[in-house]
């Protein structure tokens, strides 16, 4: 188990407070004083004005349950904070959610709240069940991999504020942040393997066949950077991108390596790599960026152009 506590409690006496808040006009609705919370086996959350009794709202109530528990479980920890899910009815609520919560400019909010349908920051959690419902709800399973995505932020906060405190300036690789939630979300509802990576190995050879460019995860730390280069490559192929480089060190250094990464136990992100990897970050892109080239020059599955659109 990594980053086992002393003390380590049982997860049947662990409660997590989850506070789940339902935008019904601009900002936020404030709790309801006095009202009963409820409470699940793993975690209490707050009802309050407007939340609904809707399948969509237990949905995540059930993903936000099991994902913390799932968690729990990989990395043998527990959250220091408990989780507070702000759960907004539609985008422009999110938006303004995004705005008064966690201090976005009206831009920055404005281009998360068309583009993404939750969005984790320290210890909190905004979803929007308006961009749930749009992006998701013909994709089965879907709501609860985007659920746990966010979860896995909050553990992976939470291993960096156990070792740096609320100090952000050597944080992990946002890629790789990005790409090792996305793969575990994937785990945790069945939806990755053998074939799934193969297909995956697969959209890289067609990248590189066709751009040519192989992607210098460090460049794109900052909300713009990472935002700027998602646009131009496209975001679903910039998710394989980083998916596939998380998934390599996970083949080759496993999941303690990479959650020492995260936990970021040396004072400069480029010595917290080698410290969890051994090597410095540009020997990996050497290393990688030879491996890119043998994939290149193997063919593509035969039925490749029927996946994806590609």
């Amino acid at each position: 188990m990594l980053f086992q506590k002393e003390a380590f409690r049982k997860r049947s006496l662990l409660m997590l407070i989850v506070t789940l808040v339902l935008v019904v006009a601009i900002g936020y609705a404030p709790g309801v004083a006095g009202q009963k919370a409820e409470v699940t086996q793993n975690f209490s959350y707050e009802i309050v004005t407007g939340l609904t009794k809707s399948k969509s709202d237990q949905l995540i109530i059930k993903a936000l349950d099991e994902s913390i528990a799932f968690m729990e479980e990989r990395w043998g920890t527990v959250l220091e904070e408990p989780v507070k899910v702000y759960l907004y009815k539609g985008g422009k609520d999110f938006k303004k959610g995004l705005e008064n919560v966690l201090g976005f400019t009206p831009k920055d909010a404005e281009y998360t709240s068309r583009n993404a349908s939750g969005l984790a920051n320290g210890y909190l959690i905004l979803i929007s069940k308006e961009n749930y419902n749009r992006f998701f709800r013909h994709v089965p399973n879907l709501i609860k991999e985007v659920i746990c995505h966010e979860i896995i932020h909050i553990f992976q906060n939470d291993l960096y504020y156990k070792t740096n405190g609320r100090e952000r300036a050597n944080e992990p690789l946002r890629c790789l942040k990005e790409g090792y939630a996305y793969l575990t979300a994937a785990k945790f509802v069945g939806e990755w393997n053998k074939e799934r990576e193969e297909q995956c190995i697969a959209v890289v050879q067609h990248l590189l066949k066709t751009t040519e460019l192989i992607p210098d995860l460090t460049k794109y730390q900052t909300f713009d950077e990472y935002n700027k280069f998602g646009e131009f490559y496209g975001w679903r192929d910039f998710k394989i991108w980083m998916i596939f480089y998380t998934n390599y060190l996970l083949d080759k250094f496993g999941e303690e390596a990479v959650a020492t990464y995260f936990a970021g136990r040396t004072g400069k992100e480029k010595d917290t790599f080698k410290a969890a990897f051994g090597y410095t970050y540009n020997e990996f892109q050497d290393e990688i960026t030879h491996y890119f080239k043998s994939l290149k020059e193997k063919p593509l599955p035969e039925d490749f152009n029927n996946w994806f659109g590609y």
